[in-house]
């Protein structure tokens, strides 16, 4: 088998469960328009209960994530900036004498910092 023809026998797999998917959610909505219709109030409750119970949900899971990417974010940008200080404070050239002070210097700032 070529890879050209695994990807398309895999995009031709998404395909089918992708409209199987598709299949079972339209089923399942006909089914529940048919449920509103004999049962008014109870599927007005349903509707308005789920957008309410996701809701609270989905705005936790986004806020954990943007505090997540930034908090990640701001730890790595601050170690390169470390390295960097010390790279462009001592030279990319002096290596022997850069090992030792910078080393020092780093883990003076680590203490400074409590990390």
């Amino acid at each position: 088998m070529t890879q050209e023809h695994l990807i398309q026998s895999l995009g031709n797999e998404i395909k089918v469960k992708a409209g199987r998917f598709l299949n079972h959610a339209e089923k399942y909505f006909h089914e529940y328009q048919a449920f509103t219709k004999d049962h008014p109030f109870l599927g007005l409750f349903i509707a308005i209960f789920s957008i309410l119970a996701i809701m609270p949900v989905l705005c936790f899971t986004v806020f954990s994530f943007f505090t997540t990417f930034i908090t990640l974010g701001s730890a790595i940008a601050l170690i390169i900036r470390i390295i960097f200080k010390y790279i462009d404070e001592y030279g990319i050239n002096n290596q022997s004498k850069m090992t030792n002070e910078v080393f020092e210097s780093i883990e003076s700032d680590i203490k400074t910092l409590k990390i």
